[in-house]
């Protein structure tokens, strides 16, 4: 049976809160419980009480989960020359190499993964493995089972993908976090992380000047495309950048 047509869980893990939802089956599923926790501290122990308590009244038995992660919890960095790799084995050295020459020694806890951010290219995303061995334990015990594990930006890549065929600049905007990305038309070609400290149309400009200066890549006219977790920032009408929004939490494109 396609997961379509079975009842689902959705949780959302931030930094300092979580979202679980319960859907509906079929391609437009409706949401049958709604229940948000907040978390003490951002480690795997915290994050796991949390959803524990979260979880307690949803009746989950035989229900697959599919955990979003916020970028708090994840690592990125891009890796060339995937064109000649075979199969999700290759894939993952590939993106444990990735994550090891951008932040040396620590990734080697963490759990790899890769998905495809252009022609020859894969977005490389790290996760310590100690948080998603307490996601997958704690969900076991509600009597859910952990079905995937994704980041927030790749699944804007995802989400986003039919626009990245042309230059432009990807947005990723979680609660005071931001990945800004530049694209070539070809594939992802930079990729850095930012904290939402003041407006999004007083920071934008500095980070897009600062990719344009650091990295050589990207130009500052080109339009830009929002993915957005959670509630849009007040002055996205100030931008001066042609936008489109795409929701991360169930809308359509605006």
């Amino acid at each position: 049976m396609s997961p379509s047509w079975r009842e689902r869980l959705q949780v959302e893990l931030g930094a300092q809160a979580l979202r679980v939802r319960r859907l509906s089956r079929g391609w437009r599923p409706r949401v049958l419980a709604d229940e948000q926790g907040a978390l003490v501290a951002n480690t795997p122990e915290a994050a796991a009480v949390a959803l524990s308590a979260t979880l307690a009244p949803l009746a989950l038995r035989g229900l697959r989960a599919e955990v979003m992660l916020s970028g708090d919890w994840v690592r990125l960095a891009l890796q060339g020359d995937a064109a000649a790799l075979r199969g999700p084995a290759e894939r993952r050295a590939a993106a444990t190499h990735a994550l090891r020459r951008v932040y040396g020694d620590e990734a080697a806890r963490w759990q790899a993964a890769a998905c495809d951010a252009g022609p020859g290219l894969l977005l490389a995303a790290g996760v310590d493995a100690a948080l998603v061995e307490r996601l997958r334990g704690t969900l076991q015990a509600a009597g859910a089972k952990l079905a995937s594990v994704q980041p927030s930006f790749a699944q804007a890549v995802n989400r986003c993908r039919r626009w990245l065929g042309r230059p432009g600049w990807l947005l990723c905007l979680e609660p005071g976090l931001a990945t800004l990305a530049w694209c070539d038309g070809q594939g992802l070609r930079t990729l850095r992380r930012h904290r939402l400290r003041r407006s999004l149309r007083e920071e934008l400009p500095v980070w897009i000047e600062q990719a344009r200066l650091t990295e050589g890549h990207g130009e500052a006219e080109s339009e830009l495309t929002i993915a957005c977790r959670g509630a849009l920032p007040g002055d996205m009408a100030e931008l001066s950048l042609a936008t489109r929004v795409v929701a991360l939490d169930g809308g359509e494109a605006r």
